[in-house]
Parts: C-alpha cells; sequence; structure tokens
C-alpha cells in the first residue's frame, strides 16, 4: 500500500488531508473511518506533532502513535483519557528499563533476568512486586522522567509518525490501578506545557545557557545542589548532573553523562547563573585547557572544549586548526566538517594565507560536490589568469547544479564576473548564462546576451547551424527578434558564398600558376620577386642574404635538412639546429618559406643569446661577492633557458640548512664536500643539466635523501632526525614527566594515576606510588631536601621522599569549591600553592602544616609565582606582591593589558600582554622595561640571566632580562606544545611532531627528533633528554651519542 503524507485508511475508504491542516479544521472536521484497523501516517513537518495529537483528542481515537527519528524511536498508547508511554519491543528498547538505570536502582544484568522472568506481568507490576521500586518511587521520579520523554518528542524536527487504531493494553509498563492512572498525561495539559517550554527556550537564551557551553562553578557541590533542588527534584541524577558541571565540559556532554533531562539540566544552569554559582568558561581560559588535553593526550576531551568553542562563535584561527585534524581522526559528520572548513577557510583568508584557504575549499567542496555555496566561494578565492581550467571545471559544475530560479540567476552573475562579458572570447559561457537568465525569469539579460552572441557570429562569418541554440532560445523569449535574425543571417550566408567561390577560384588560378612555372626555379623567383610583396600577417625581421659558405643541396636534401633541423630543436639541441638551419641556402624558396625559416633562426638565435647574456652576468654577480643575486639569476637560467649548452657548464651553488653539523653529503651514492661562504652558510655545489639524489648520513640519526631538481630550490633543508638512544614502553601509557631538580631519578605519571620513579642510569622503576582518586596530578614538583612536593587538582598536597616513594608529610587544602592548577612555588622554609578562586595557602616545607591563607583577585591559571623576598600573585589589571610571612600585601603594580603569561626569578618579574613583554622590579615591583610584541606569547622561561618567549606560532626570542633587548630570535614553523629549559639547551616540541634542541647562546638548532606521534612532555634530567609521547613511551637522549651537547647536570624548568 502507498500512504501519502499524512493518509488514513479504514476498511474500503482512503482519504488525504491536507498538509497544512489548521487545529480548527481538525475540530470541525474528524477523520472520518478511523475505526479498527485503520492507519494514519506522515511527518512532522507537514503536521506538526501537537495538531495530529489534538486532532486524535477531538476525535477520541484510540490506539497506537509510533514515532521515529534517526536512531530514536518511541511508542505512545492513546485513548480518550490521554497519552501513555509504552514499550518498544519492536525496537528492542524498554523506557522504564533505561529510567531506571539511570536513577541507578538497576543493572542491566539485573533487568536483562527481569524481562526474562516477567512472564505476561508488565515490567512496571513486575518491579513492584520485587520490591526494586515503590509506589512513591513510580508516581515521583519515574512519572516526571517518563513526562520529560513524552514532552521531547515535540523538539523532535524530523520524524515520520505512524497511528495504527488497535489495542495497547498488553504493552503498557503498569496497569495497577495504584500507579497507571498517574502515568497517564492529559493531551490538553500536555501541549499547555509545550507553549510554556517554548517561552523558557527564549528565556535560556536571553539567560546565556546554551548546551555547547562550558560553565566554571564558584561554590562548593553542596551548595550548587541546594540551589537547584526545585528545579531539578530528581536524585540521583541532581548529584549526577552538578558533579558533571564540575569537570569543565560541555553542557551537552554533563547532559549525556549523568543522564539528565534536557529541560531541567537547563533549567537548572539558568537559576545557577543567576544566583552567581556558575559563569561561562572565559575562551582563553578553553584554549588553555585544550592545550592541556592535548599534551595529556585526552584528544576527545579537548574535542568537545573546541566543537564548544566553534559553535558559540568564538574559535580564532589556531582554535580552528586544531579543530580540524580533530575532526578528521573523530570521523565527524560531514555537515560538521563542512561548516568548519568554511569557517577555516575564512580564517586563513584573514591570515593572508591564500594558498591554505583554496585548500580548506577544496576540502570542503570534495564534501559537498553539488553545494553552491562551496561552489561559488572557491571560485572566487581562485586566481584569475592562472587557473583557467580549474575555474572552468567548477563554473560548469555550477551549472550543473542549478535547481531553481534564484540560484540560477546567481550562477549567471558568477560566470559573468569571471570570464566578462567579451562575446568573442567567451562565446560558450555567455550562451550558459542567456540560458540561466531565461530559466531565472530575466528575459531582458537573456535577450541582451543573446543578441550580442548573433552579432559576433556575423561578425566572424559563422555558419548558420552554429548558432541554431541560440536561435531556439531567443525563439522562447521574442518570436519577431528570432524571425528578424533569422532573415539576417540568410542574406549573410548567401553573399558568403558567393564571395568564397570569387575566393576559391583565385586560389586555385594562383597555384596553377606556381606549378608551370616548377620547371625552372630561378627564373620562377625571379619573376615572384619583382611583383611588389604582399603586407606580412606578423612584423619580421629585414631578410637577411644567406651566408657565402650556404651548402648547394641535391633536390629532396633541402627538405631533410631541414626535417633534421626542427628535429634538433625538438630534443633540445637548440645550437645544433641553429647550426644546421644557418647552412640552408633558401634563395630557391618561396617568399613565405623564407620568412618562416629565418624567424626560427632569429628565435635560436635570440634564446642562445640571451642565455649567454644572463650566464655571463651570474658569473659577474658571484665574481663580485653578490652569491644570492648570482644563484638567483642562474634559478632563472635553467627554468626559463634549459636548452642552453651553458647549462651543461653550470655549478648552482645552493645554501643548505644542513643538521647536525658534520654531517655528511651524497650525489647519487658519491661522497660531496659541504664548503661554507664568507658569511658562514653551508654550500652544496650541484649540477645544473641533471638531476640528482642527495643523501645526508650522520652517526645516530635517520639518514635522510632528497630529489634535487635544478631551478626548483634556492636553498635546501637536510635535518636529520636523531634517533632515541633507549626506549621505554610500559605496560600502561605514561602521561606526563614532571620536571623537577637535583633528583637523580625521572619521575613520570600513567594512565592510571600512578607515580613512578626510573633509575637514570638503567631505566629501571625505582618506586611506585598509586594516587587514584585524588584528582589530576599537576605537571610540576617542587625539590625540597631531596623530597618532591606534588599537588593534585582537588587539592592533595604531599611530601614524597624522593628515594623511595614514601609520603613523608600530607595535608587537603580547602579549595572552596575551586580546585588547583598550579605546580607550588617556594620561600625560604615555606610552601605556597593557590586555588583557582584566588586563595593563596601557605604551609611549613617540612611537616606541610597551614601557615596562613589569604585572598587576592588573580587569573585563574598561573597566578602565584616566588622571587627570593616575596610572594606575588597576578590579576587581570595588577601585580601583587605578598609578604611570606604573613599574607600581607606589600606593593601593588598596574598592567597595562591582561596578562598571558607570568614568571618570576630571584630578582625579576616578568609578564606577557598581546602587546608587549615587561620586566618588573622583584623586590619593589617597579616597571623596569617594555618590550612591544607583534604576535601573541604563548609562553615564557626564565632563570638569573635569560628570558625566553615562545610565540603562539613557534617563534623563539632570547631578550636580556635586564634591559629587555632581544639578544637573538628564531622563527617558528607550528605552534609549540612542550618545552625544556637546561643548562645551556632549550628542547620545544611543537605541534608538527618534531622536537629541536637549541643552543641557548646562540640560537643554533643543534640536533632535531622527529616522531611518529605529537611528543607532549619533555625535561631535561641528568645530563639526558626524556621525551614522553602520544602513545605514552618515552623517548630517551643521553649525553654522548652527541658528543657534548647535554648539559651534565638539569638546570632550571
Amino acid at each position: 500500500m502507498i500512504l501519502l503524507t499524512p493518509t488514513w485508511t479504514g476498511q474500503g475508504v482512503e482519504s488525504t488531508l491536507p498538509a497544512r491542516a489548521s487545529y480548527s479544521f481538525l475540530k470541525a472536521e474528524p477523520w472520518p473511518g478511523l475505526r479498527s484497523g485503520g492507519m494514519l501516517q506522515g511527518d512532522v513537518k507537514n503536521l506538526p506533532l501537537s495538531a495530529l495529537l489534538q486532532g486524535l483528542d477531538a476525535n477520541r481515537n484510540s490506539g497506537i502513535l509510533s514515532i521515529e527519528s534517526g536512531d530514536l524511536a518511541m511508542r505512545l498508547g492513546i485513548d480518550g483519557r490521554g497519552v501513555e508511554l509504552l514499550t518498544d519491543s519492536d525496537h528492542g528498547s524498554c523506557p522504564l528499563g533505561e529510567i531506571l538505570q539511570t536513577l541507578d536502582i538497576l543493572q542491566q544484568e539485573q533487568l536483562t533476568n527481569i524481562l526474562a522472568n516477567q512472564g505476561n506481568t508488565s515490567l512496571g507490576d513486575a518491579l513492584l512486586r520485587f520490591r526494586l521500586i515503590d509506589t512513591e518511587m513510580a508516581t515521583g521520579p519515574i512519572r516526571t522522567l517518563f513526562q520529560e520523554r513524552i514532552l521531547e518528542l515535540f523538539r523532535w524536527t524530523d520524524a515520520r509518525y505512524r497511528f495504527e487504531v488497535c489495542p495497547w493494553q498488553k504493552d503498557r509498563l503498569f496497569t495497577g490501578e495504584a500507579v497507571a492512572p498517574s502515568l497517564r498525561f492529559s493531551i490538553p495539559s500536555l501541549l499547555l506545557e509545550v507553549a510554556r517550554r517554548e517561552d523558557e527556550e527564549q528565556r535560556f537564551q536571553d539567560g546565556c545557557v546554551h548546551p555547547q557551553e562550558i560553565y566554571l562553578t564558584t561554590d562548593d557541590t553542596a551548595s550548587l545542589e541546594s540551589a537547584i533542588e526545585q528545579a531539578f527534584p530528581i536524585e540521583p541524577l541532581r548529584s549526577k548532573f552538578v558533579r558533571a558541571l564540575k569537570e569543565s565540559r560541555p553542557l551537552h556532554a554533563a547532559l549525556k553523562s549523568s543522564g539528565s533531562p534536557r529541560f531541567l539540566a537547563l533549567l537548572s544552569v539558568r537559576v545557577l547563573l543567576e544566583r552567581g554559582l556558575l559563569e561561562p568558561m572565559p575562551t582563553a581560559e578553553k584554549n588553555a585547557l585544550v592545550d592541556r588535553l592535548i599534551h595529556q593526550r585526552l584528544t576527545r576531551r579537548a574535542l568537545e572544549i573546541l566543537r564548544s568553542t566553534f559553535a558559540l562563535g568564538d574559535a580564532d584561527h589556531p582554535c580552528l586548526e586544531k579543530l580540524h585534524p580533530l575532526l578528521l581522526q573523530e570521523k565527524a559528520p560531514a555537515e560538521e566538517r563542512q561548516q568548519l572548513l568554511a569557517a577555516l577557510a575564512s580564517a586563513r583568508k584573514e591570515a593572508g594565507d591564500r594558498a591554505g584557504t583554496r585548500s580548506a575549499l577544496r576540502q570542503r567542496l570534495d564534501l559537498c560536490p553539488n553545494d553552491l555555496e562551496s561552489l561559488m566561494a572557491l571560485i572566487e578565492e581562485l586566481p584569475r589568469g592562472r587557473s583557467r581550467r580549474e575555474t572552468d571545471k567548477l563554473l560548469q559544475r555550477l551549472i550543473d547544479a542549478v535547481e531553481d530560479s534564484q540560484q540560477a540567476l546567481r550562477v549567471a552573475e558568477v560566470i559573468e564576473s569571471r570570464r566578462g562579458v567579451d562575446a568573442s572570447n567567451n562565446t560558450h559561457w555567455l550562451e550558459s548564462c542567456a540560458r540561466l537568465r531565461v530559466q531565472g525569469g530575466d528575459l531582458e539579460g537573456a535577450s541582451r546576451w543573446i543578441h550580442s552572441l548573433l552579432r559576433e557570429s556575423v561578425r566572424k562569418n559563422r555558419k548558420v547551424a552554429s548558432v541554431e541554440g541560440i536561435l531556439a532560445l531567443l525563439n522562447s523569449i521574442d518570436a519577431d527578434a528570432h524571425r528578424r535574425w533569422q532573415g539576417r543571417l540568410a542574406r549573410r550566408g548567401s553573399v558568403a558564398s558567393r564571395s568564397g567561390g570569387v575566393l576559391l577560384a583565385s586560389a586555385l588560378a594562383f597555384g596553377l600558376f606556381l606549378a608551370l612555372q616548377n620547371s625552372s626555379p630561378s627564373s620562377a623567383v625571379a619573376e615572384v620577386e619583382v611583383l611588389p610583396p604582399p603586407p606580412p600577417l606578423l612584423p619580421t625581421a629585414a631578410e637577411a642574404e644567406p651566408p657565402a659558405s650556404s651548402t648547394v643541396f641535391r633536390p629532396g636534401e633541402l627538405e631533410r635538412t631541414f626535417s633534421r633541423a626542427l628535429r634538433l630543436r625538438t630534443e633540445g639541441r637548440y645550437a645544433e639546429a641553429l647550426a644546421t638551419m644557418q647552412a640552408l641556402d633558401t634563395r630557391a624558396l618561396p617568399l613565405t618559406t623564407r620568412r618562416s625559416i629565418e624567424k626560427t633562426r632569429e628565435e635560436l638565435a635570440n634564446y642562445l643569446d640571451s642565455a649567454r647574456t644572463q650566464f655571463f652576468r651570474a658569473e659577474q654577480l658571484a665574481a663580485e661577492g653578490r652569491e644570492s643575486q648570482a644563484l638567483q639569476l642562474q634559478l632563472q637560467l635553467v627554468q626559463e633557458y634549459p636548452h642552453s649548452p651553458l647549462i651543461d657548464q653550470l655549478i648552482l651553488k645552493i645554501p643548505t640548512d644542513l643538521m647536525p653539523p658534520g654531517s655528511r653529503v651524497l650525489i647519487d651514492g658519491q661522497p660531496i664536500s659541504v664548503t661554507r661562504n664568507e658569511a658562514g652558510v653551508k654550500i652544496l655545489s650541484l649540477p645544473a643539466a641533471r638531476s640528482v639524489l642527495l643523501t645526508a648520513v650522520s652517526p645516530g640519526h635517520e639518514s635522510q635523501m632528497f630529489w634535487h631538481q635544478p631551478g626548483q630550490h634556492s636553498s635546501l633543508s637536510l635535518k636529520m632526525s636523531r634517533l632515541p638512544d633507549q626506549i621505554i614502553s610500559p605496560e600502561v601509557p605514561f602521561t606526563s614527566i614532571i620536571p623537577q631538580q637535583g633528583v637523580p631519578l625521572v619521575v613520570v605519571v600513567d594512565d592510571h594515576s600512578k607515580i613512578h620513579a626510573l633509575s637514570l642510569d638503567d631505566a629501571r622503576p625505582s618506586w611506585d606510588l598509586p594516587l587514584q582518586g585524588s584528582g589530576d596530578l599537576l605537571g610540576g614538583a617542587l625539590v625540597i631536601n631531596e623530597c618532591l612536593i606534588l599537588t593534585t587538582t582537588t587539592g592533595r598536597l604531599m611530601r614524597i621522599d624522593s628515594r623511595t616513594g614514601a609520603i613523608l608529610s600530607e595535608t587537603k587544602v580547602d579549595t572552596d569549591g575551586g580546585i588547583l592548577r598550579d605546580t607550588p612555588v617556594s620561600i625560604d622554609s615555606m610552601v605556597a600553592v593557590i586555588t583557582s578562586r584566588g586563595m593563596v595557602h601557605a604551609y611549613d616545607s617540612e611537616t606541610l602544616a597551614p601557615l596562613w591563607k589569604s585572598h587576592f583577585e588573580s587569573l585563574r591559571r598561573g597566578a602565584l609565582q616566588a622571587t627570593s623576598e616575596s610572594l606575588v600573585v597576578t590579576s587581570p589589571d595588577q601585580l601583587i606582591g605578598i609578604d611570606p610571612n604573613d599574607g600581607s600585601t606589600r606593593w601593588h603594580a598596574s598592567l597595562s593589558r591582561r596578562p598571558l603569561s607570568f614568571i618570576a626569578t630571584g630578582t625579576s618579574i616578568f609578564v606577557a600582554t598581546d602587546q608587549s613583554v615587561e620586566g618588573f622590579n622583584g623586590t619593589s615591583g617597579e616597571p623596569l622595561w617594555s618590550l612591544p610584541v607583534k604576535d601573541t606569547t604563548a609562553s615564557l622561561h626564565a632563570t638569573d640571566d635569560l628570558l625566553i618567549r615562545i610565540s603562539s606560532d613557534g617563534s623563539v626570542d632570547r631578550i636580556e632580562p635586564h634591559t629587555g633587548s632581544i639578544e637573538w630570535s628564531i622563527a617558528g614553523d607550528s605552534p609549540h606544545l612542550s618545552t625544556a629549559l637546561g643548562e645551556d639547551l632549550l628542547a620545544i616540541g611543537d605541534t608538527e611532531k618534531n622536537m629541536q634542541v637549541f643552543d641557548l647562546a646562540t640560537g643554533e638548532t643543534l640536533w632535531a627528533h622527529k616522531g611518529d606521534t605529537n611528543l607532549n612532555s619533555v625535561v631535561f634530567q641528568g645530563g639526558q633528554l626524556v621525551i614522553c609521547d602520544d602513545q605514552g613511551t618515552l623517548r630517551i637522549f643521553r649525553q654522548g651519542a652527541q658528543g657534548d651537547d647535554l648539559p651534565a647536570v638539569a638546570g632550571p624548568s
């Protein structure tokens, strides 16, 4: 049976309702004949669910209403008394069982056993009989969740329904009279609640309640639960929801993980926001959290936050670049990736990355090949003139994708803007524009292009058959104009035929004359030459007399010699081709042939002369010491004059970035010497006449091969990846390394929150310390008297013996509803920590006994540092110096902008904003200097005698800490992911899976390591570089494999 939308069928009767049926129509026109066995089905786009229920209620219809939307399905029992939720055996789901699991009343195994043994008893009655639930539970929380599920149906925008008149008592969840009436919902009451919730949804939007938003709590769990007790009256779902909110996850993720009803959760969030117990997480903090999660290999959590930032419209260019590969890895839906690629293309365009913009638009088009917006966006970004073939293909796809009149007019405008309005060069595209404008209803615009095309055909004397399609199109919109053009083209055709006959006869007569004169070549040539020459089609040089030494050719040999010259030119042997052509005696040839040969001679001679001039000019520049300009001229010579014989003599001296120093380079397997120019730049001398295979080798490194094609590279980069001296692959992956000083162990944390101390000599475990249930361990440690001071996010502060792993002392920091985000700092014999709510706690460094606490307005992350005399807290607009003895304020220093990074040493304080890096006196807070910067600072690293600034694009600056002057800079290739500072070295891992080690004195790159995954954590420890990668593996690089490139003792980190 084929059912229309919506249709109902009865006993021998079939009818179709109008799609725009209103409520009044349903009341006035009841569905006749909808009796037992009848069916009504359709979709909510044509007949909304509220209108359907109102019609069923008005007509007192009774039966089962099944609603499906994608993977979701629900069955409702409907009769004159209201709506009741039914079990859905067809889809293998039981709403009551799912609700009981959410309420932690049943486990899946228990539910399976009950369903297997319930017999003919309904599930709810069986649970009551087994006393797993009571009447109060059924008529309280379970009823509320039933109602929420039914009301959620009205939000399904793409759903189909089927109403069947049949009995449904056997599918009821409860049948007892003590419970069942409470679980039946009146249809008018449901519709009133739906209308009320539509108003509440608007209030959610006005109150910053968004399912994609991430919120920060400002009070403890008990206060939050108490505030929403009335809005969310269901336990334990309320407690689950509050705990999920405190995990810094998007609201929709908190809903899913806690199993909370959507409306009740949104209402609770609005209440918390109004009372100041909740606040949206700032975008800057989201970005910092994403970097931390990626650093810890928690890519799914990072993806949640990036999706949140993107959905709220707060995603900047770096955020979009991070989100793109994660969506590919997650195999996200095509629609989501399409939206991201559109935003990414826009961000890259604003950043000036035109190639990246086109790449993003092409990927977007691959996801939706027939999408007009994607096609138009890519066509707009393609450079004019250099991508004509690709543009033509896209324009044709654009024409094929047109579906309506409005689209036709838009496409016509795009074609006209890209291909112009010149009928002589763009006949095909203007004809397409005319057809599109006819399709779009713009007959005047179509007529304009048709007349232009017909005038051009007359001007070029084209055949009538070539414009039959245009004429037919004109006939469809203007019959009179079609008749006029047909008459004009008919008259033009007869004149053209007569003119063509005269020209043909003249050509035959001239050919016969030449044939008759063929018996006497010399006289024929003489006779021809006395006639006045015809005007040349193209300007040519004056005819040169043939050389005196020209060879006299026998019959047929002239043609063979000329063919040989052409073959030599085709083979690229231009010098031999020119010599062969110069030996030709062209005096016996017709004038046109002679001119053609002379033109070819001139082109070859000019080609070789230009190459010779450029060759000697490059040699002169090299002799003058202008090597860079000489190389550019030589590369241009190779590209533009590849057939010059001088290319065989040319040697390209190309600057090469060779790493590590002292590496050997082979050309086609043969070693060559690496020289240096006067500036100290390494130079490779490569032949310009052929391509060669370069191989760079060095002990302890992975060799690198590079295929060099002459003229393609003005510089070379042969950076080899250093191989680790040892790799440790644990059973439980490591997540991070805890940087610390003075301890001959490397301390790592695994996926199970267990701390491991490994010996640096043989990488054997020295001790383990499990910390499950203590919160996330912060990624840093203090070392005081051979003890590690560690903290967790939940406020656990521990002092651990570094030799045995024993916990010597421990305390719980009162976070006051916040969390700890930063490693402790120490001054004298005191340890201090700061919570996310700005509370500074001071403890004795031996016993961890509390000394004092004080509250300050501070940043949420990286807010506490220590100088030799004071603790320093940074807020959004000032620095605050704190007396370590009692927590009182010593001084204030105003900041010009909100700080992005903050660090202190014994005598100085350094703050980075979006516009500058500023230095302050560590004792008084007095400003010392300010250094303007053009890019965003990602992090600062400092010791008493140096300051390192790393920008968001991976660039590195060494700044003199006393004056603020830049000592050296390194351009970055990609954003950094991990950083470690040694005595003489700086190690930086980036998002492209590279780890580079720099000399702190000069900024020179000493060596690099290319990983197969991200290198998330790195430390210098005991003369070794230890890296933890994205797969939880440790890679150890020891001193000695590369000489003395690693320090013997770890520097500050």
